[in-house]
């Protein structure tokens, strides 16, 4: 999974980062650090599929050897 350092949201160099992150990693999705996740797809449904993938495998992540907050 591509991964993005942290950009000013809403602008053009934020667009490119995850440009650049995606197109090197070969991935379909990207997290944005202190932002959130971008998927993409050949639809709009592919792209939530991989999305909720990416949600999915960070509530993996976190169940097996993160410190949930609050739990």
């Amino acid at each position: 999974m591509a991964s993005v350092p942290r950009v000013k949201p809403g602008t053009w160099e934020l667009a490119d980062a995850v440009a650049t992150a995606l197109e090197a990693s070969g991935c379909r999705a990207a997290v944005l650090r202190n932002h959130g996740v971008v998927a993409v797809g050949g639809s709009v449904w592919e792209a939530l599929n991989m999305a909720e993938a990416v949600e999915d495998l960070a509530r993996i992540s976190l169940g097996i050897g993160g410190r949930v907050v609050g739990g």
